[in-house]
Parts: C-alpha cells; structure tokens; sequence
C-alpha cells in the first residue's frame, strides 16, 4: 500500500472515525484503524464491536493495499501538522507503515488486517431522510433517554413511522418523553416493521457527523442498522450500529389529549427555572401554582449552614391559562432541558392537573414532563 494526500485532509478522515473508538478494550484491533487503497481512494476504517464507520475518500494512490495501524498515535501524530503533503507506505518485509512529510519520517507498526474485526452490511429495509431532519430530531430528544442504566432499551432514541408516513423519533427515561416528527424522503417497503433504537453514544455521533445537505439513506438488518451517504465532495461515509435487543415501551398511551393552548415566554420561564435550581439544586423540585394569567414559582432549598430555616425563592412570570387554577410539583432540572433545546420565543402547554403531566407541544415537537408526588 502507498498513496499520498495533504495532512489536511488526512487529518478530517481520521477526526470523523475516530469517534466510534473505544475509550477501554481488551481487543487490541479495536485500537486501530484499518487503512486501505483502490482505485484512487482511500477508506479508513474504526469499530468498538458494536459501532462501525468507514470513511472513503480521494488520494493520489501509487500501489492498493491494506495496513493496520495504531489510531490514537498515528491520529495525534497528523493533528500537529497542518498544510504538509503526507505520504504513508508499506513496507512489505517489515511490515511496519512509513510515514513521512517534509524532513519528519514516523514508522508505525501494523497489525494482521485479518485480525480486524469488520462485519459485512446487511441487507434489509431501505429508506431516506434528510440529514438535517435526523440532527434535529436527536437534538431535540436524546437529552430525554435514560442514561448509565441496565434498561439497555431506553438508552436512546427509537426511530420509527407513523401510520400516516410520518417518521418520528422518540425518547424517554419513564419520567419524561420527548418526540419529534418529519416527512421521510422515500418510505421502507414495510414502514409498520421500520424501526430500531439509535444508541445514546450513536446519537452523539451523528449530531456530529450529519452536517450535509444531502440524503441520508438508512439499511435496517437483521442484526445491525446502517447509515451512509455521499458528501459534496465526493467522499463516502458509512456507519453501521448493532441492533439493541428488547421491546421498547408503547409510549402514544402517555400522551394526553391535548384540549388546552396555554402559552408562555420560553426564555423567561427558563430563567426563572435556573434560578429555582440554584436553590432546590438539580435534583430537586418546585411548585408551579397556574392561575389565569399568573404563574407563580416557589423553590425552597436547605439552609447551607445547617440551620432550621430553609432558603425560599418566589417568582411570578405572565401566562396565558386558560385551565383551572392549580399547584404541581416538577423537576425544575427536567422542564428548562427541553426549554434549552426549543428555539420558539412562545411555546404552548397542555396542564389539566396536579396529578398530570405538563405536555409541550409544537407542530412537530412534542415534550412530555410527569409530575412529582407531593
């Protein structure tokens, strides 16, 4: 193997899949990055075991080949230089790859290709998307997974489509639920069976990686689920993640009907929130006393010196609501994350009791919060 590119460009490929690397692992191929050329093209290749990324893209390519080579040295090796031309080739008898660029010379040692691990794509429903309809709805409802938990099921967001077409994204940790809903580009042969968990660290992934405007088309397998695309510039970009085994929870029942169109600021409910937790702490709580067109929020936290009285915090913001009067208990933490990721400076709310969930609803976002007992 031996080609030559820019450092630039070799350092772009090598930051996109370095991020499905593992932090810890016993399987040292899962250390490396798989290089190889053919017909003018470079494809670097990462995988954890569950999380797989191929990234092609062009070079000027003397002799196809494959070599294995240590990522987090040959990574922070290319991040020091910045518009050099770089050549990498490997020698036969050694085995070892050279790296050279301008008077530096970096030899690395390779492993067996035949000892990295690389599960062939499955074949299976096909569908597309934007990818800028994906990135928002993650953006919007991963914050909502469950997170550090043995309910492995929860930890991420399902990906499926509606009985009108629609595709829909949603997330939920039993206390609260966040969904977002877009029109797909082309549909699966059978949209009813199209669906599957993205993982938490794939979710972080893409929010990074979809940044094109072009399609996405997304594989879903047997055991695995792929996603690849085209950039402007030619390049290729591949992931393909480990299906999640389980059956997630049927989360429509939660929803409520939604008979009221109440309406707040977003940015001065949020404010206000922030400073109830600077008082309650986050994982604490505060009670929301709606009446008409006041609502009132009262944060009480403990006395940091140890004293009998407790620190206590009002505040009244405008409302427009139009249910009955009534005073619940939320987590103040649970309500100003969504809040964060909205952009309207108005957002509407459903709240029909003390016992139920304050529901936030927009025309392709929905934010379902439940209530804490007193």
């Amino acid at each position: 193997m031996q080609f030559t590119t820019t450092a630039k460009r070799l350092k772009q490929a090598l930051q996109i899949v370095e991020a499905v690397l593992p932090a810890r692992t016993t399987l040292p191929a899962a250390t490396h990055v798989k290089m190889s050329t053919k017909d003018g093209r470079l494809t670097l290749t990462t995988t954890n075991l569950h999380n797989l990324i191929h990234y092609t893209c062009a070079v000027d390519v003397t002799e196809d080949g494959v070599a294995v080579v240590p990522a987090k040295q040959f990574l922070d090796f290319v991040k020091t230089l910045s518009g050099e031309e770089i050549s990498a080739k490997l020698d036969p008898q050694s085995r070892r790859l050279d790296v050279t660029t301008g008077s530096i010379q970096l030899e690395l040692p390779t492993l067996d290709d035949q000892e990295f691990p690389e599960p062939p794509p499955e074949k299976g429903d096909s569908f597309k998307i934007k990818q800028a309809d994906l990135r928002e709805a993650l953006r919007l409802t991963s914050f909502a997974a469950e997170q550090n938990t043995d309910r492995y099921i929860l930890n991420g967001c399902l990906l499926f489509f509606s009985e009108e077409g629609k595709c829909q994204v949603i997330a939920t940790d039993a206390r609260r639920l966040a969904k977002y809903t877009f029109d797909p580009v082309s549909l699966p042969a059978e949209p009813d069976k199209a669906r599957f968990l993205i993982p938490n660290n794939v979710a972080r992934v893409l929010a990074d990686h979809l940044i094109h405007e072009v399609d996405l088309a997304i594989t879903i397998g047997e055991k695995r689920v792929s996603l690849c695309f085209e950039t402007p510039g030619q390049d290729n970009y591949f992931l393909h993640f480990s299906q999640v085994e389980g059956k997630y929870p049927e989360c429509q029942g939660l929803i409520p009907n939604l008979n009221h169109a109440n309406s707040i600021n977003r940015m001065g409910f949020l404010l206000a929130l922030k400073r109830a937790i600077s008082i309650v702490d986050a994982e604490g709580r505060v009670l929301l006393k709606f009446h008409g067109s006041s609502l009132e929020i009262e944060a009480r936290g403990a006395n940091a010196s140890g004293g009998s009285s407790a620190c206590l915090l009002v505040e009244r913001l405008p409302v427009e609501f139009s249910g009955k009067p009534l005073t619940a208990a939320f987590s103040p933490k649970y309500i100003a994350q969504a809040l964060e990721e909205m952009s309207d400076d108005n957002v509407s709310f459903d709240l029909e009791g003390e016992a139920r969930p304050i529901v936030f609803n927009g025309n392709s976002y929905l934010y379902l919060n439940m209530p804490l007992r007193s």
